[in-house]
């Protein structure tokens, strides 16, 4: 495959999206994850189907039960294939569970990390001169549960 500027410019588009994403959910700035996807986007998180907004609403419900995250990406495979554009990146999210929390999260007794690693296959679209995810699959690779360090601060 040739490589363009177009294609590293889409490439650049793309992985800034990736990490908007992860930034925006960490922050629980649900706007911004909003602005990564399509509107008619649809999503696979395993134990999560749906649209963008029910989406959001899960995964807020679960922060709720949170003292904080941190997404982190590594490897990012983005593949421009006779028209479709698809990516696949590795990610590793820490948790911190609080203790006694209510939520759709079993509540543990006592605060836990919570570190889960997996990879985001995406399907792009161009949107108004913007690349969007138009649908996520997110697979958890594999999930770690421990007790939580004290905190330093």
């Amino acid at each position: 495959m040739t490589v363009t500027q177009d294609t590293l410019l889409a490439r650049e588009n793309i992985k800034e999206v990736i990490y908007t994403y992860c930034f925006g959910v960490d922050r629980e700035q649900w706007d911004r994850v909003r602005g990564c996807f399509t509107l008619d986007a649809t999503h696979d998180h395993g134990t999560f189907e749906g649209d963008t907004d029910t989406f959001i609403g899960f995964a807020a419900d679960i922060l709720k039960q949170m003292d904080g995250t941190m997404h982190t990406i590594g490897n990012v495979l983005i593949t421009f294939d006779a028209g479709s554009v698809k990516s696949e990146a590795t990610f590793v999210a820490y948790h911190r569970l609080r203790g006694g929390s209510e939520g759709p999260l079993p509540a543990p007794e006592h605060d836990k990390d919570w570190i889960v690693a997996g990879r985001y296959c995406d399907d792009w679209t161009l949107d108004d001169g913007r690349w969007k995810i138009k649908h996520r699959q997110a697979i958890h690779d594999w999930t770690r549960m421990e007790d939580a360090n004290e905190k330093l601060i």
